[in-house]
């Protein structure tokens, strides 16, 4: 690498770390003041504020810096531009007779390591601080009763209702089921007290163990319901290791997919998506399908924002740093704005998950081109 190429890659790492550090202290102190409540309780029964603030907000860096990783690298890739063309250097590389492309190729190495790191954050990083992330403060010891999601078992076809839920305990307070509808059984639902999902053992399935049933009354005695499929309900009747008053629901439908909010989603790798995909007991809805896609086409979005931000800067006579940051700032909330009506189309079933990930590509694409024979030229 050449002296002037590290000049522009030390400088260009310097600036986004500058804008980082900025942009992420700043949400972190307003962030941090408005739990300071809730961590102070916290701090009640483990820790201190700063080790409890310090769990908290570590892996959260890793979250905010795949937000805005395509920001501060624009930002940066400009600054670095502009400030060469400032200091008169463009003049001086001008006059020996080089190419304005051989500047601009350390700037896109640069680009391309950080669009590289992302891909890193996205699926090794972030997944592995997945449990700290979705970790609330207002519940951080999983004790409080979560608001739960009525959700259909499709392998099973029973309709998973009740109160809430328990994360800590893996329970559904007040659970209330409801049975597939044609099956062949004497009750249509079942109420209890709790249901506790318990991990397959031997050769008992995953699912819920119910307990303090009051409907049917006569759960002792009822038969096991059961389809072409196999079992659907396991009554005391037929198990011994089930006590009165209980029976058993065989689902892959835990605790936490009925508490799960679709914002989750973003901190699973794209590996662990797909292998939830496979789940028969979960009908995932268009969303998480094209979050998967767009995982594929974000590198090739952040490279292509480049390509049309440098341009803009390189047209421009005039040298200012903040109108150059100005007008590709303002590129980048129109090019976030496209990439969230794309988005919408997909999961609102307007288009297909992967035709609204690639939609963005495909709309700016032209303008990449454009600016990448700007420079060329």
């Amino acid at each position: 690498m050449a002296i002037y190429d590290r000049y522009l890659a030390v400088l260009f790492f310097r600036v986004l770390l500058v804008i980082f550090t900025a942009l992420c202290g700043l949400f972190m102190i307003v962030d941090f003041f408005e739990r300071l409540e809730e961590f102070l309780d916290i701090t009640k029964t483990e820790g201190t504020l700063a080790g409890v603030a310090f769990e908290f907000y570590t892996p959260r860096v890793l979250s905010f810096f795949d937000r805005i990783s395509g920001l501060v690298a624009l930002i940066s890739a400009v600054f670095v531009v502009t400030w060469i063309r400032t200091k008169r250097e463009l003049v001086a590389i001008y006059a020996g007779g080089i190419h304005v492309r051989r500047i601009i190729r350390p700037i896109l190495v640069c680009v391309v390591i950080i669009a590289g790191f992302g891909i890193i954050n996205r699926e090794i990083l972030i997944p592995s601080y997945k449990e700290r992330l979705i970790r609330d403060t207002r519940n951080w010891f999983g004790k409080d009763e979560v608001v739960l999601r009525p959700t259909f078992d499709r392998m099973t076809g029973f309709f998973l209702n009740g109160k809430s839920c328990v994360i800590a305990d893996n329970e559904i307070l007040s659970p209330n089921i409801q049975l597939p509808p044609g099956i062949s059984a004497p009750f249509e639902r079942i109420v209890a007290t709790k249901g506790k999902y318990l991990l397959a053992e031997g050769s008992r399935p995953a699912g819920y163990l119910f307990t303090d049933v009051s409907v049917p009354i006569d759960i002792d005695v009822a038969n096991d319901i059961k389809d072409e499929n196999g079992l659907l309900l396991l009554t005391p009747s037929s198990h011994t290791w089930l006590n009165e008053k209980s029976c058993f629901l065989p689902s892959r439908v835990t605790v936490q997919d009925l508490t799960k909010k679709d914002s989750n989603a973003v901190y699973s790798s794209t590996i662990e998506l797909v292998q939830d995909f496979k789940n028969p007991s979960r009908n995932y809805d268009s969303t998480s399908r094209v979050l998967v896609h767009a995982r594929f086409v974000q590198p090739f979005l952040d490279l292509s924002l480049i390509f049309i931000g440098l341009p803009i800067v390189l047209s421009h006579r005039s040298g200012n740093l903040f109108f150059s940051i100005g007008l590709n700032v303002l590129l980048v909330v129109m090019f976030l704005l496209a990439q969230l009506c794309c988005h919408t189309l997909g999961t609102e079933g307007f288009v297909s998950p992967a035709l609204a990930a690639w939609l963005p590509l495909f709309i700016f694409i032209p303008f990449a081109y454009v600016g990448i024979s700007k420079i060329n030229g």
